[in-house]
C-alpha cells in the first residue's frame, strides 16, 4: 500500500487459480471434442462395416446364381458369333438413322391414297435392300449388339441402333399397308412376317428401354395382322402359318434378364458416384433436376460422409431388384401384388439412390405381360377366324373353338379367362379390361 502497510489480500493465488480453471476448461473441451469425434468415428466405422457386410452378402448370393453382379459382367466373349453378327446388323440398321419417318407414318395412316403411295414407294425401293440384309443376318443365328461394358457410367450408354430398329419396323409396316391396299397380299404377308423377325435384333438387349422398343416393333406386325384378318381376301389359311411364330415370340419375351442387367448397371453407377461426368445421368429437367442440382447430388451421394448410407442402399437395391427380377415374368394378380410391394421399396423416399435409378422400371411388368397377352390374343383370333371360315359365323364363345389346337385362354394379367366379345363388325379379345392384351378384328364390308 502507499502508506507502507501490508495489502489486505494477495491477488497472485487468484490469478493462478483462474489460469488453472481455464486450462481445465480447455482440456475438458478438447476431451469432449475428441470424445465426440471418437464416437462419430466409431459410428461411421460401424455403419461402413455393416453396410459393406450386407452388400457383400447380396453380391455373393447373386454370384452364386451365376448372374451378373457388375456391368462389366455383361460383356459377351469377343469371339461370340452373335456379336459379330450384331456388328453387321448394326451397321445396316444405322443407315436408317437419317430416314424421315413422316412419309411412312402417312402411308400407315392412309395407305390407299395414290399421292402417298407415289411419295413413299421410292423410299421403300431405296431402303428395301437394307431390310433384306438385316433379315438375312437374323436368319443365320442370334444377334448381340456391342456396348462398352467397361464404362463406369452405364446409364450414359447411347442406344441409336435400338431406335433405328423401330424405323425398320415402320418401313415394313408401310410396305404392308400399301401392298394390302393394292391387293398384293403375298407381299403384304411377307412384310408382316419380316416385321416379326425384327424381334431377334433386340431379343438379348440388356436395357429396359430396349425391351419397350422391342415390344413396339412387334406391335406394328400385330396391328397389321388385325387388318389382314379383317380382309377376307387374304384368306385365313394364308395367315395360319404365323401362329407358330406368335407362340415362339410370346415364349421368348421375358424381361427378367434385362432387369438383372439393370441391377448390374445400377450397382456400377452407385459405386462410381462423385465423378464429374456423372451429372448428365442425374440431370432431368422434367423432374426438376437441373444440372447444378445434379452435380450437387452426385458429389454428396459419392462423398465419404454418405458412404455408410450408400452401401446400405446398394445392398437393399440388389436384394429388391433380385426379387423383382424373379417376379416380373410371372403371370397373375398375386405376382403383380408382390412385384408392386418390391417396387414400393425401390421408390421409397428414404432410399433416394434406389428411387433415382429405378424410376423407369415400375411399369415394365405390366407392359411386358400386356405385350405377351397380345400374342396369345392374336393366336386366339386366328382360331376364331378359322372357325368363321368353316362355319360361316363367329363362335358365341371361345369354348366352341374345337377345330383348332387347344390354347390356354387364361389371361396373363388377370389370371381369369380372357374376354371375347362380338362387335357390330367383328370381335375383340382382351384380358380383364378392354385395353389389356387387346386384339380386335373388324371385317371389311
Amino acid at each position: 500500500s502507499m502508506n507502507g502497510q501490508a495489502p489486505l489480500f494477495d491477488s497472485e493465488p487468484l490469478i493462478e487459480e483462474s489460469a488453472r480453471r481455464k486450462r481445465r476448461r480447455r482440456w475438458l473441451l478438447v476431451g469432449l471434442a475428441l470424445g465426440t469425434v471418437s464416437v462419430l468415428g466409431l459410428l461411421y466405422g460401424v455403419g461402413c462395416w455393416r453396410g459393406q457386410r450386407l452388400l457383400t452378402q447380396e453380391i455373393e448370393k447373386i454370384a452364386s446364381r451365376g448372374e451378373p453382379v457388375w456391368y462389366a459382367d455383361l460383356a459377351p466373349r469377343p469371339t461370340d458369333p452373335a456379336l459379330a453378327r450384331g456388328r453387321l446388323i448394326a451397321a445396316t440398321v444405322h443407315t436408317l438413322d437419317r430416314v424421315p419417318y413422316e412419309p411412312f407414318d402417312e402411308a400407315i395412316a392412309a395407305p390407299a391414297s395414290p399421292v402417298i403411295q407415289a411419295k413413299v414407294q421410292p423410299l421403300l425401293d431405296a431402303h428395301r435392300p437394307s431390310i433384306d440384309r438385316i433379315i438375312a443376318q437374323l436368319r443365320q443365328g442370334d444377334c448381340r449388339l456391342e456396348y462398352d461394358f467397361q464404362t463406369p457410367i452405364p446409364f450414359s450408354t447411347l442406344l441409336p441402333i435400338v431406335q433405328d430398329t423401330r424405323m425398320a419396323a415402320r418401313i415394313l409396316t408401310a410396305e404392308f399397308r400399301i401392298a394390302a391396299a393394292r391387293g398384293q397380299r403375298a407381299q403384304a404377308i411377307q412384310a408382316m412376317t419380316e416385321t416379326l423377325e425384327l424381334d431377334d435384333v433386340l431379343r438379348h438387349e440388356p436395357f429396359a428401354v430396349s425391351q419397350y422398343v422391342r415390344a413396339a416393333v412387334a406391335r406394328y406386325a400385330l396391328d397389321d395382322l388385325q387388318i389382314a384378318l379383317g380382309d377376307d381376301a387374304f384368306g385365313v389359311e394364308a395367315l395360319l402359318g404365323i401362329a407358330p411364330r406368335l407362340a415362339v415370340l410370346e415364349s421368348r419375351f421375358r424381361v427378367g434378364p434385362a432387369l438383372r442387367s439393370e441391377r448390374a448397371a445400377m450397382l456400377t453407377t452407385m459405386e462410381n458416384l462423385g465423378r464429374l461426368d456423372m451429372s448428365n445421368v442425374l440431370e432431368d429437367p422434367a423432374r426438376g433436376v437441373s444440372r447444378t442440382r445434379a452435380l450437387l447430388l452426385t458429389h454428396w451421394w459419392g462423398s465419404w460422409i454418405y458412404r455408410p448410407r450408400r452401401l446400405h442402399q446398394q445392398a437393399i437395391m440388389l436384394r429388391t431388384m433380385s426379387r423383382m427380377a424373379d417376379l416380373i415374368d410371372l403371370p397373375g394378380p398375386e405376382a403383380a401384388e408382390q412385384f408392386a410391394e418390391a417396387d414400393a421399396v425401390m421408390r421409397d423416399g428414404e432410399l433416394p439412390l434406389c428411387e433415382e435409378f429405378s424410376s423407369h422400371l415400375h411399369q415394365l411388368r405390366d407392359a411386358a405381360l400386356n405385350h405377351r397377352q397380345r400374342f396369345v390374343s392374336a393366336r386366339l383370333a386366328l382360331a376364331v377366324c378359322r372357325f368363321r371360315e368353316l362355319h360361316e359365323r363367329l363362335p358365341d364363345s371361345l369354348s366352341e373353338l374345337t377345330d383348332s389346337p387347344p390354347m390356354d385362354a387364361t389371361g396373363l394379367l388377370s389370371g381369369q379367362p380372357v374376354g371375347y366379345v362380338k362387335t357390330g363388325d367383328g370381335f375383340v379379345i382382351y384380358d380383364g379390361s378392354p385395353e389389356q392384351g387387346r386384339f380386335e378384328v373388324r371385317f371389311a364390308r
